[in-house]
């Protein structure tokens, strides 16, 4: 019987997680080649699925793109990239997945347990009376799913040693099941999979992966599994909105967005935004391309929400507005206050020099700037901390207005605030609005909330 292992997370950085071992198949279309062989998550130099065959007799000429095949697997695009061929040695042979990969029966599954790597950790605290409660689990209900998210028991030890070396740990697993006890297939588990890829990319504030998944039945037996070549980033420390001692408010939030995700036209903009977002505040191309980003991120909700899916402005009209009134209006319907923030001293010095009305015309100025800049505006950006400001301010802006959209009535993290000790949060501003959270959400249908 073949071997898999990846149920275990390992418990030092950038360690590979071994899936198969067994006859792997090679076909070029011209030559075939079965022998013993492994696959396996590999997370360095970059993330890929990898396959290696250690030894094999004949000489062979497999290079480039092939058909690989395991026992119970359909066959996928994998591509050769080192071949040692020798008439008195065995022949080794090593490569990588380009498809996901699924080996069993994919139906009549009814839970399935995932790896997670480079999450932080959060702290939860009972609001259930349940039995099962710990320190690191955090509960997600939503979209007719219960997830269970646990750390690691050596999460302390592995974080600290991915800041020191970087890259990739197993930072926590998860379990999901149906609300309703009922069976599952791989389809399902593709589009939850998604939905927690970006929920949990959007709290971390980095791109999270949800891999290696593997479904039971419902005696425990493994049924199912797959594996592919998932996106991932690095370990880096960025600033995120997620309260990291409230990990109990998560599961509203992420009920929230389940929502959203059932609708076709907000599940492509949540991907969109949590995209522009994750990009900006990694902060790879610099604070003027994050700034542009964020920005282009909240003209597209304010397009799809005041025009497509509320339809308080027409096309037209919309089109005529600023950018800054567009946002304006939109932040009015949230609730959300515009105020200059007290530690954006340069935005607020030049607020009144420049007739910025308030936090809107200030970062829209300054994003005009690095679009459409004079020698005088470079001058004047890259001589103060404006860019720093603006861009944790866009952020920020980006921020509440998705976590408005999503019903999420909880605290969170102020990133424009310069200096913040552990617990300093602040309650979204419309949690107490007698309307809720405004007319984004129908609150009917989000449970828990």
């Amino acid at each position: 019987m073949t071997r898999t292992d990846g149920s275990t997370a390992n418990a030092t950085p950038n360690a590979p997680v071994e899936c198969f071992r067994g006859p792997i198949t090679l076909n070029d279309g011209h030559q075939e080649l079965t022998a013993d062989g492994s696959i396996s998550w590999r997370w360095l130099p970059r993330p890929m699925l990898a396959f290696s065959i250690p030894e094999t007799r004949g000489l062979l000429t497999i290079l480039g793109e092939v058909k690989l095949q395991i026992p119970g697997g359909k066959p996928v695009r994998a591509h050769v990239t080192r071949m040692h061929a020798g008439s008195h040695e065995p022949t080794r042979v090593a490569g990588q997945l380009h498809d996901r990969l699924e080996i069993g029966t994919d139906s009549n599954l009814r839970e399935v347990h995932f790896q997670i790597p480079n999450l932080s950790e959060f702290i939860s605290v009972p609001n259930d009376g349940s039995p099962d409660w710990r320190i690191g689990r955090v509960k997600l209900s939503g979209g007719g799913w219960n997830v269970v998210v646990d750390a690691v028991p050596h999460l302390k030890k592995l974080q600290e040693e991915m800041r020191e070396v970087g890259g990739f740990g197993i930072t926590h697993t998860a379990l999901a099941r149906r609300a309703d006890g009922s069976a599952f297939g791989s389809d399902q588990i593709t589009d939850l999979s998604s939905c927690l890829y970006y929920f949990l990319s959007f709290v971390e504030g980095n791109w999270i992966g949800v891999i290696l998944p593997r479904g039971r039945g419902a005696d425990g037996e493994e049924l199912w599994r797959a594996y592919a070549p998932w996106r991932l980033e690095p370990w880096q420390d960025v600033l995120s909105w997620a309260d990291r001692h409230g990990g109990s408010m998560l599961s509203g939030a992420f009920a929230g967005f389940m929502t959203r995700w059932a609708e076709a036209a907000w599940r492509e903009l949540l991907k969109l935004a949590i995209y522009w977002h994750i990009e900006s505040n990694r902060n790879g191309a610099g604070l003027e391309a994050g700034i542009v980003l964020s920005q282009g991120a909240l003209d597209a909700i304010a397009w799809q929400y005041l025009v497509l899916d509320q339809k308080t402005l027409s096309r037209s009209k919309f089109k005529s507005m600023s950018a800054s009134e567009r946002l304006r209006h939109l932040a009015g319907l949230a609730g959300i206050p515009l105020a200059m923030p007290p530690d954006a001293v340069v935005m607020r010095r030049n607020a009144g020099p420049n007739q910025w009305v308030d936090l809107v015309d200030a970062i829209t100025a300054v994003r005009n700037m690095i679009v459409h800049p004079d020698s005088k505006d470079r001058q004047h950006l890259f001589m103060s901390e404006m860019p720093q400001e603006a861009w944790l301010s866009g952020s920020w802006l980006l921020e509440l207005m998705t976590l408005w959209l999503i019903g999420f009535r909880g605290t969170y993290n102020d990133r424009r605030k310069s200096r913040r000790f552990v617990g300093d949060v602040a309650t979204v501003p419309w949690a107490w609005s007698p309307t809720g959270t405004g007319p984004c959400v129908d609150d009917s249908r989000i449970a828990g909330l």
